[in-house]
């Protein structure tokens, strides 16, 4: 344990406000103090650590390495301070707040379920962000959230994750729409609808697909999530690339497409629930969400 470090302690919160604002003018603004004493505080940081926590320069002040790592630690630090601030002063016992991450996709068919299921128990509260796979993960590692439901897992060594299930990507289209035999020359005239950086088990994104089979759409609308390719092919806007489980919750809307040039499924679409490894969340309410989003993607399957 660092003791000379424990003894500056208060000085976390100086560093954290000018991590936030970028300029220790403005914190000491905010603060109600002198930019001399935020300052200081950084510097005794700095000194105890052997290590710079900001770049300073005339745009203001950058987070170095070290300084991203302390950031971390004390968003995580005070924001459960606020917690036990709330729990202590409460007249009523407070519920385990579990922060849980989505892809945005996923999340109009998982979340409903999750909060219904969770809604009459008191002892659980869900705080849920949406966001792409990418971001999610981050926030995992970074400890923002505790619980993230992404497409395609993050091979990292902190991370524990559970696969919920898996189908494959296809090409689909509002039935009227299509002639009774498939052409070059009718696709030469159609809108392909498709999420580009939407990937598959081994990484290969469905924009390297599209190249790599050149069916001849004559445009292609490139959009940034699977519900925006879903509602805009159920509009007959196009032949869109979904994943089976999406497109059949559309079943009366959608029907699958076999275009000539490809096969009529590709590319294993993943969803994942994960959490870190030394996660300081009660073990019983990981597995009883674990669960709950099993049960979810079952009802899912089930509607296919």
């Amino acid at each position: 344990m660092n003791t000379e470090l424990l003894r500056h302690t208060e000085k976390l919160y100086y560093f954290y406000e000018a991590a936030l604002i970028g300029s220790f003018q403005a914190t000491a603004r905010k603060l109600g103090t002198t930019a001399s004493t935020v300052s200081y505080a950084v510097v005794r940081l700095e000194e105890v650590l052997g290590r710079l926590l900001f770049t300073r320069s005339r745009a203001g002040l950058s987070l170095t390495e070290t300084g991203q790592a302390l950031y971390v630690f004390c968003k995580k630090f005070f924001r459960e301070l606020d917690d036990i601030h709330v729990a202590a002063t409460s007249k009523r016992k407070q519920p385990q707040r579990v922060r849980f991450g989505t892809f945005a996709s996923i999340a109009i068919y998982f979340a409903p379920i999750l909060c219904r299921e969770l809604q009459d128990d008191d002892s659980v509260a869900l705080s849920i962000m949406t966001g792409r796979s990418a971001h999610l993960l981050e926030a995992l590692l970074n400890r923002d959230i505790h619980l993230a439901l992404t497409v395609e897992v993050c091979k990292h060594p902190d991370l524990i994750s559970h696969e919920l299930y898996h189908d494959h990507y296809a090409f689909y289209a509002r039935p009227e729409i299509l002639p009774e035999a498939l052409s070059e020359a009718w696709l030469t005239q159609q809108s392909l609808l498709f999420m580009p950086d939407a990937s598959d088990q081994e990484g290969k994104i469905l924009s390297n697909y599209v190249h790599s089979w050149d069916c001849g759409f004559r445009e292609h609308f490139e959009l940034d999530s699977l519900e925006v390719v879903s509602e805009f092919t159920r509009k007959g806007l196009g032949i869109g690339i979904l994943p089976t489980n999406v497109a059949s919750l559309h079943s009366r809307q959608l029907t699958i497409v076999h275009l000539p040039c490809v096969p009529i499924y590709f590319g294993q679409h993943r969803f994942f629930l994960s959490w870190r490894n030394d996660l300081d969340l009660n073990q019983k309410i990981v597995l009883r969400v674990l669960r709950l989003a099993r049960d979810a993607a079952d009802k899912l399957r089930g509607s296919e």
